[in-house]
């Protein structure tokens, strides 16, 4: 038996409903100190904006319902958060670029990779120990090409 349960230390939050998610991600989004989320469903990417969890569209995908798995960084180097996600199968990786608003502007989508497929993670780390992130993703398919 615990000494104290984690319900005395943690609050839960609920800042979206009614559709199944499988990728959210916490951070800064919106440069005002506070955690801001952005998670993917029902065939939408939508950021939610701390404190009061305002949601905005980010971008629509209605060909598929969800993207299985994100991150996030500066991908092109501009000074503010991007996001990564990734789609199973058929596989592919995009990134959204903030766009100088990101709580009123669109982001626009880039294609990353799209001959991966089974994606079941991605994960960001400095491989080159150069202070730039890598993106990494990890298929569960074992279909060709193998990079």
């Amino acid at each position: 038996m615990p000494i104290c349960s984690a319900e005395s230390h943690w609050l839960r939050h609920v800042i979206h409903e009614g559709e199944q998610s499988m990728t959210a991600v916490a951070a800064d989004f919106t440069g005002d100190a506070l955690p801001d989320v952005i998670s993917d469903s029902g065939g939408m990417t939508r950021l939610f904006v701390a404190p009061d969890w305002q949601e905005i569209i980010l971008s629509e995908h209605p060909e598929f319902k969800w993207y299985i798995h994100s991150e996030f960084f500066d991908v092109d180097d501009d000074g503010d958060l991007d996001y990564i996600a990734a789609r199973y199968n058929p596989g592919q990786v995009i990134w959204l670029e903030q766009p100088a608003n990101g709580q009123t502007q669109r982001w626009n989508k880039h294609l990353i990779d799209d001959t991966i497929h089974g994606i079941h993670g991605l994960m960001k780390g400095d491989i080159g120990n150069d202070g730039q992130w890598e993106l990494f993703a990890t298929s569960a398919q074992p279909k060709e090409p193998y990079p």
